[in-house]
């Protein structure tokens, strides 16, 4: 008869057996019904580790990264976010609000791809040339890369995508 792997001591993982051995130093205490409880909780997050140790694997996610440069630039009294690589766009007052416009029309975008079927979104309109121009001539912000990570276990299980607009600049 095979003896279940959870209950050889000799082939408990470390957080296993780091739980283990708590349950063996509360009982070393006292009796009393607060240390009962407290063996009673070792024991269920034993078996949850267990479980989850001897379950099988998940899914592997569907990963997609992309890297993005935007250029931002005023026109009129408003200040415009302007993706180069997809055709992404969006406007405010402000230089900082078009920023936080911006990570919000893009969110709002890779849900849209995600809910119309990421594979068949590879291909997007890039910006005409004049932004381009603008962005090789423009001053790059002094701001950390915008980050930005979606999924959407809904309309497409399984997949996260990671984008980072690597590069802003002003013109």
């Amino acid at each position: 008869m095979d003896v279940p792997r959870r209950n050889r001591v000799d082939l408990l993982t470390p957080a296993e057996t780091a739980i283990h051995e708590a349950m063996r130093q509360v009982e070393t205490l006292p009796g009393d019904e607060r240390l009962t409880h407290a063996i009673t909780l070792l024991q269920e997050a034993r078996d949850v580790v267990s479980d989850y140790v001897d379950g099988p694997e998940p899914p592997a996610k569907k990963h997609r990264e992309f890297v993005l440069s935007v250029i931002f630039f005023k026109d009129g009294d408003a200040w415009v976010a302007r993706c180069l690589q997809r055709d992404i766009a969006a406007q405010a007052p402000s230089l900082f609000e078009a920023q936080k416009r911006f990570r919000d029309t893009l969110r709002a975008q890779i849900m849209v791809d995600l809910r119309d079927d990421v594979e068949k979104r590879r291909v997007t309109a890039r910006a005409p040339a004049k932004y381009w121009d603008m962005w090789r001539h423009g001053l790059r912000l002094a701001e950390d890369p915008m980050h930005v990570q979606c999924s959407d276990e809904e309309h497409a299980p399984g997949w996260v995508i990671d984008v980072e607009v690597s590069e802003m600049r002003v013109w």
